[in-house]
């Protein structure tokens, strides 16, 4: 099966919306961009990235980062982020699957924890498929540029880029195998 076949992406996402959330709500969702329009998005972001480095949400990036660790096996983490690196997670949507999590603004901040919880979710499940997932937080800077193109209703804001882009080791387990479980009464 290929790794990034609609039905291995619906296998991690049935088991990564079982992410608590608040109040059971689950307020989460993916627009999902086929290779081609992630690369038109990414590329109409690109053409509008001066504007949008020069924004407050920007220097908020720069001063504090993003709380979002990297879940490539790259790095445990940004503190802060430079412009370069910016610029580089709007290119990296450009990959053969990629998806925007989009956030309610009217459902408020603990929302927007619970969908950290949710992509974090995926992000694990697709490494123990052996797919290489990487969540973009920069993203949440482009929402003017691809609220028309993508037809965004007022009250939804990107939340997070996601970028299925290859193949890559699963997550190793002890002796190589799945953890154990065994129930005892």
């Amino acid at each position: 099966m290929n790794p990034l076949s609609r039905e291995s992406i619906d296998d991690i996402l049935a088991i990564a919306r079982r992410a608590p959330s608040g109040v059971n709500s689950q307020p989460w969702q993916l627009l999902f961009l086929h290779e081609q329009r992630a690369a038109e998005m990414a590329q109409l972001v690109s053409a509008h990235a001066d504007a949008l480095l020069r924004t407050a949400e920007a220097a908020t990036f720069r001063q504090c980062g993003s709380l979002w660790p990297l879940t490539d096996g790259s790095a445990p983490g940004v503190s802060a982020y430079d412009d370069a690196q910016l610029l580089e997670q709007f290119r990296a949507l450009e990959a053969p699957l990629a998806a925007l999590c989009l956030f309610d603004v009217r459902l408020g901040h603990g929302s927007q924890l619970d969908d950290g919880m949710f992509l974090q979710s995926i992000a694990l499940v697709a490494r123990d498929r052996g797919i290489r997932l990487r969540l973009l937080p920069a993203w949440q800077l482009a929402t003017p540029v691809v609220r028309a193109p993508l037809e965004l209703q007022e009250n939804f804001v990107v939340l997070c880029g996601l970028a299925f882009d290859q193949k890559c080791d699963a997550l190793p387990h002890a002796d190589g195998a799945r953890p154990e479980i065994i129930w005892r009464e």
